[in-house]
Order: structure tokens, then sequence, then C-alpha cells
């Protein structure tokens, strides 16, 4: 919390809590100097606003009167050109295009470099990054470039970058630049550590953002070396699309181009919230312990009875389950668990009666329940918890791919859903949107190659055949070899 470039970055707000005193806290995700947001003040205590709501005259804003447009998604009609490479921006704006955004990637003509860096490993990742949206490859270096995407923007909604300092201004795709092509324009920095402070020059990636944050020590365990955390891009992804929906909001109510901006370092923070709070006497917050089993005795896994011989699985499920995962942090919960376990014992026992107790005795209450648990299957424990309302899931019943197409509740929701693209030889499968509407559902794209929307984007702006041409063999454009040019 008081690493220079946060203090720097403006990530920190102070206030008075009326319960702890002074507190240092997060600041708002995304930075839209237009129409600037503020944490308005600490949390409210219970009950504190009831007379004033019950006699304030509240009324909902005026809506539009139903046009009766059908959309293709609630961003249906915007048009937001990327100009972004890796995953962090490029995988916040493939969220957009399942909202029915369309998403513009402008590329360089020999590819974004994460295509490249990825293809020893596979493509998982570079199709999240790029699914549902348009590829214009072309060289920003040159100004038939830059003059190709000062025409794209002029017809868009939003314009997004990742590039380091300076270089924005160098391709001339800055905000000063873009913003007198297109007065309405949302200019969107998706940044890694933010535009001012000593670390704004800097290169980011996902393993350097989640050591920043804390999140590879942390669950690391107790003891252990950190890990090799790879969640921080797509932390910042989800941080990314929220900050340019505020920012096209914004636009929408003054009419004015917005300038916003959002961090990889901010959106890791609010990830590891326990720790993104600081005021005096502040608890620690619940290590991991040393075989990453969880936070506490009543916040984690634990070992079962084999499933046995009369357990019958599916093919794609594990044979032998034997893990669950308990949820009973509350005195409740816990004697709710206790009754079920036939250990009413353990619910009276001093060393474990409150959260408080259970936490100064955690090692002791480990012990107990290591023993119970071992009594009953994974299954067994699972279905009498659940029925007595504590939190308990079996956590080894198949592998996580399995899980995705064959888990009822997964079917039952649709997390997957076919694509189709050449590249993968015709259909594939893939995440389905992650927010549904019900009646603008939204639709996940395909992946896209480097180049393959160049041509009918060319078209659109008002390029012919012979221009198109000439673009292609001064090597300021591209497509891919295999497409047909007539």
């Amino acid at each position: 919390m008081q690493h220079p470039q946060v203090v720097a970055g403006e990530y920190l707000v102070e206030m008075d809590d009326p319960r702890v005193g002074r507190i240092i806290e997060l600041a708002p995700l995304a930075k839209i100097p237009g129409a600037p947001a503020s944490v308005r003040g600490p949390a409210p205590e219970p009950r504190r606003h009831t007379e004033e709501i019950l006699n304030a005259d509240v009324a909902p804003r005026p809506s539009r009167a139903a046009s009766g447009t059908t959309l293709a998604g609630p961003l249906d009609g915007i048009t937001i050109v990327e100009a972004a490479t890796h995953y962090a921006t490029p995988a916040g704006n493939a969220l957009l295009s399942e909202l029915g955004a369309r998403v513009i990637k402008i590329e360089a003509v020999t590819g974004d470099p994460y295509r490249h860096a990825v293809a020893p490993f596979g493509f998982d990742n570079l199709v999240r990054a790029t699914q549902g949206k348009e590829d214009l490859a072309v060289d920003l270096k040159d100004a038939r470039g830059q003059e190709i995407v000062h025409r794209l923007v002029a017809r868009a909604d939003a314009f997004i970058h990742n590039f380091r300092a300076g270089v924005a201004e160098r391709l001339r795709v800055d905000y000063e630049t873009l913003r007198t092509i297109n007065p309405r324009l949302v200019y969107q920095y998706g940044a890694a550590y933010g535009s001012t402070g000593p670390y704004r020059r800097q290169p980011a990636i996902d393993h350097i953002i989640a050591a920043f944050a804390g999140t590879t020590a942390y669950q690391a365990g107790e003891g252990n070396p950190p890990l090799q955390e790879q969640g921080a891009d797509p932390t910042a992804a989800a941080g990314n699309a929220v900050a340019m929906l505020l920012a096209l909001r914004a636009r929408d109510r003054t009419g004015e181009s917005q300038y916003v901006e959002a961090a990889m370092i901010l959106s890791n923070l609010y990830l590891n919230a326990e720790d993104a709070l600081s005021y005096a006497g502040k608890p620690a917050r619940p290590p991991v312990d040393h075989l990453q089993l969880g936070t506490g005795p009543t916040y984690r896994l634990y070992e079962t009875a084999p499933a046995g011989p009369v357990f019958r699985a599916e093919p794609y499920e594990n044979p032998n389950p034997h893990w669950v995962f308990l949820a009973a942090q509350g005195d409740d919960d816990f004697a709710r668990f206790c009754r079920v376990a036939g250990r009413d014992d353990l619910a009276v026992d001093s060393r474990f009666a409150t959260r408080d107790d259970r936490a100064q005795n955690r090692s002791a209450l480990e012990t107990e329940l290591e023993s119970v648990f071992r009594t009953r299957t994974a299954k067994e424990w699972e279905t009498s918890l659940l029925s007595a309302g504590v939190g308990c899931v079996t956590a080894d019943a198949m592998s996580h791919f399995a899980f995705l197409y064959k888990d009822p509740q997964a079917r039952a929701i649709g997390m997957m859903a076919k694509s189709e693209h050449p590249r993968f030889g015709g259909a594939y499968w893939r995440h389905a949107p992650v927010i549904c509407f019900s009646d603008t559902p939204g639709h996940g794209g395909p992946f896209c190659e480097t180049g393959e929307h160049t041509r009918p984007i060319l078209q659109e702006l008002g390029y012919d055949e012979e221009d198109i041409a000439r673009l292609k063999d001064a090597g300021v454009v591209n497509w891919p070899e295999h497409e047909k040019v007539p």
C-alpha cells in the first residue's frame, strides 16, 4: 500500500471511519478526468441512512421511450479500435465483443508479439485474447498506416492501447491527435503501472503484476517460496472492460470525448482487497497453511475416506474422489457441522466456541477434523453437510477440463459454446459470454488471424483494390498468405 508507484499513481485515498479511525484504501478503479469518480465515504454503519432514505423523494431517472430496436447485444452499435498487444488489454476487449461491440484489433504486420510468445505452448490464451474481433494488420510506424487508423478512428466510438509512455505520441495515436479527429471519442490507456509515477515506463506481464500485488506470495502458503501465479492478466482484463464501459457512459451523458485510464496494478490490488485496506489495529489476513489446504480449520481442504468399491464413476470422473472443501466459518455454521459430524462436543469445547477461538487454536481443531473427515466418503460429506446448510463440495470429482464440459451445473448455465475457425479445422469450443442478458444475450465470436480482415476493413474505409495492393506491396498492411485476392 505504501509502494512508491501506488502512492505516486494516486491509487490511494484516506478518510475517517467511525469504527476504526483513519483508514487508507484504494482509489476508484478507473481515472476519467472528464467524469471523475470518488470514494464518497466510509462504509456506513447499519441503519445509518434508514430515516433519510424513507423520507427522501426518490424518483428514477427518466428513461428513453421504447424504440422497438432489436440489438445483437447490449453494446451493439459500439465500435472499439484496439491497438494493444499481449493479453490483459486485448482480453478485456474480447469480453466487450461478447456483449455486442465491434472490436477491430490493430496489429503489426508481423503479428502481435504474443502470438509468437505463446506458439510453443499452445493457443488457449491467444484465442481468449483475440476471439470475437476483426483484425487489421498495419504498420503504425508508416504515415500511410497512421492514415488508415485515423480514418478508422473517425468512425469509431473508442480507441484503446497499452503502449508504454511516449509510444502513442510517436505513432500519432495519442489522445490529443485522435480526439481532434473524433471529438466524441473515448480514449483508453490500458496501463501496467499507470501514466505517472516512477514505474510508468517499466514493462510488465502477468507474473510481474501478480508478484507486485502480493498474489504470488500469499497463495504460496506459509514458509513456501512464491508461486508463479498467472491470474494478473485476466484480473486486469476485467478492470479494463469495466473502465471502458464507465467511459462510454460518461461520453453518452456529456456528449464529449473522454480519456480513461486503468492500471493492471490497481485491478490486482482490488483482487487482494483484504490487504488493500489499512488502519491502526487491523487484524492480519489469515495465512494459507504450508500445505496450501486453506486459511483456517473451517475453511480448507480435508481428505476423506476412499470412495470404495460401490462407487461407480462415469468415464470422465475421478474413480476415487477423496477430498472435500469445508466452508463453515461462522459460529452457527460450525455448530451445524458438528451436529452432522456427530461431534457436538467440539461445538461446546471452550477452545473452539467462537470464530476467534477456532483461529487461536487452529492446529488443535485441524487435527480433530482431519480424523473426523476420514470417517466418511467425499460424497457422503457433501450430501449431508449441504442438506444442513453447511458449505461443502467434493474437490476432486473430475478434472477442470471435464468440469467445463460434463458437470451438470456447467452444462445448465452453458459455460462452453461452439465456434468455428479454419485455423482449428472448423468447429472448436470456447467459453460462453461471461455476462448474459435475457433479451440481448450476446455472442462469443471466433478467433482471428493476423490481418484476417485487413482487406474488407480497407474497402469499408474507401480504399480501392489498387490502393490496397500498393499498400500490401509496400509492407504497410498485411493479411494471411492463404487468403484469396481478386
